[in-house]
């Protein structure tokens, strides 16, 4: 005798995630613009086929424009597609005052709302613009949101580069070059999902 058994998944307010992703589009970003697009484009696809509630908030940043919100606590369901028009890389890269502007938004956001936070980061890390926020003051900052349970991922080329600014004293494992980034797939590099 055999028996089928099947699952059904229920969505509570408990199950909402609110992605935040940091998009850099400074004009380092140029030689992989392509692969960027594509790249979000294909993560993009995958969340908006997955079960339960999703929300995003999509911001780029560039010395020009340092904090662009593209989608606002948006249903991913309901986010854009990148494309060249959107996307151009160019100026330089404010990525900490970036960085911690998106947390700031984040925090305002998150009061009140019973919801997993995760914050993505896609950079090649080359920062040389920021103004405002201080890399120790950022890593303090980090390290609260990750005692209330948020989870931070860092994509993109020169990886070392940018775990090397987002954290104090920990070096990448991995190195992913330009010509490796060419090849990225958010999803297969979101399995490791390195927690700053």
């Amino acid at each position: 005798m055999t028996t089928n058994a099947t699952t059904s998944t229920t969505t509570t307010p408990n199950d909402t995630v609110h992605v935040s992703f940091l998009l850099d589009r400074s004009g380092s970003m140029a030689p992989i613009r392509n692969d960027v697009i594509g790249g979000f484009n294909h993560f993009l696809r995958e969340q908006q086929a997955r079960p339960g509630i999703c929300r995003m908030t999509l911001v780029q940043f560039d010395s020009q424009a340092p904090f662009e919100i593209l989608a606002d606590a948006a249903d991913v369901r309901d986010v854009r597609p990148l494309d060249a028009a959107r996307y151009e890389p160019r100026a330089g890269t404010p990525l900490l005052d970036a960085l911690g502007s998106l947390l700031e938004h984040a925090e305002r956001r998150a009061r009140g709302r019973d919801e997993d936070a995760i914050v993505v980061v896609f950079t090649d890390g080359q920062e040389n613009a920021s103004q405002s926020w201080k890399r120790e003051a950022l890593f303090e900052r980090i390290a609260g949101l990750k005692a209330r349970g948020w989870a931070f991922v860092i994509l993109g080329a020169m990886l070392w580069v940018a775990l090397s600014l987002l954290h104090p004293r920990r070096e990448a494992a991995a190195t992913h070059g330009a010509r490796s980034a060419r090849r990225w797939s958010f999803g297969i590099v979101a399995l490791v999902l390195l927690m700053v």
